[in-house]
């Protein structure tokens, strides 16, 4: 059955074992912000309750100044563990965990969004409880509350199937997009909870404010390359709006860049804390696939540098649409420039 959560409000009191300690003042002072505004009490009883849980999520909505960008209320913290994990990828194995600044925290908290719904199927409780993202990629943490007496201890969870509908896009229009889930840190990995990041990444599909709609079926384990052993089964099912509202600087540039013994001409450029996202006039003349697409570097005033391989693409004969996401949100006080082949994208 879906539903809001069972008591919304011990949702928001229980979030502060997520964060740092010096920030429980503020998000107690907010939790009483937000009940205030709404005129809710702190106790009803019976027959009131569900009235209580509806209006409870009608206050998020409301008092989305409240709960969401006030820094007692920072999704920031709730996603940190996500960006702050080694990166499998990086040369040489994987690459020592990250520690997020101040300033890239509160990017996460200014860019995210309070889901706050929850399914339940033979016995299993999956909840949405927040997305952070652009208009390029979304990152949504989801928790798994198995039967009581199932041990949710692996390292590694996939769901059997995951299919994500991403609503009103124009036949006409050409758009890719590709997900993936990763398991989440488990400070008690012997009980029957579970955390995921679901991260989407898209090209020439605009995810700011879009409503999605979201399947999982069976929490299984992998046995093999093609093989899975169902832990949890069920089908969840959410509709969800991704209503955060990322600040995306576009820079309209028609400079030739020129790489690998080839060149394209970048047309306009959407740059964020999270990702890149660059539109090409594909060279001419055009013949075969789509053109491979020049690196994007990131080059910082400390004299290091980051190479960033183009995502998810998509294109016609005329134009590319490529998208370059940052494995961290970027600091940009910390930036000295970012290049694509030999020309400089603006971040100032």
């Amino acid at each position: 059955m879906k539903q809001y959560d069972e008591d919304f409000l011990n949702y928001l009191e229980g979030l502060d074992t997520e964060m740092a300690p010096p920030l429980k003042k503020e998000i107690d002072d907010t939790f009483r912000a937000v009940i205030k505004r709404t005129g809710l009490k702190r106790k009803m009883s019976g027959t009131k309750k569900v009235g209580r849980i509806l209006l409870i999520a009608a206050a998020v909505a409301v008092c989305g100044a409240v709960t969401v960008a006030a820094s007692g209320f920072n999704l920031g913290n709730l996603f940190r563990g996500y960006f702050e994990r080694s990166d499998p990828n990086g040369a040489n194995g994987a690459k020592p965990a990250v520690s997020l600044t101040d300033s890239q925290v509160e990017t996460l908290n200014k860019s995210g969004a309070v889901l706050n719904q929850s399914v339940t199927d033979k016995g299993t409780t999956v909840t949405v409880k927040a997305a952070v993202g652009d208009k390029s990629g979304a990152y949504i943490l989801l928790d798994v509350a198995a039967p009581e007496g199932t041990v949710l201890g692996e390292d590694k969870y996939e769901f059997e199937d995951m299919p994500i509908d991403f609503n009103n896009i124009a036949d006409n229009k050409s758009g890719s997009a590709g997900w993936d889930i990763s398991t989440q840190k488990d400070d008690n990995p012997n009980d029957n909870k579970k955390s995921f990041i679901i991260r989407i990444s898209c090209a020439g599909i605009d995810l700011q404010n879009r409503e999605i709609g979201l399947t999982l079926k069976n929490l299984s384990v992998p046995t093999g390359k093609l093989t899975l052993r169902s832990i949890a089964e069920g089908e969840w099912k959410f509709h969800l709006k991704l209503n955060y509202n990322t600040f995306t600087k576009k820079v309209e540039m028609d400079k030739v860049t020129h790489f690998k013994d080839n060149y394209c001409t970048i047309q306009t450029v959407e740059i964020s804390s999270l990702s890149v996202n660059i539109i090409y006039t594909n060279p001419k003349p055009y013949t075969g696939p789509i053109p491979e697409s020049p690196d994007l570097i990131i080059l910082f005033k400390d004299g290091t540098q980051k190479k960033i391989l183009p995502g998810p693409g998509t294109g016609s004969k005329e134009n590319s649409t490529m998208t370059y996401q940052f494995s961290t949100p970027l600091d940009f006080d910390k930036i000295e420039k970012i290049t694509v082949g030999d020309v400089e994208i603006p971040v100032k």
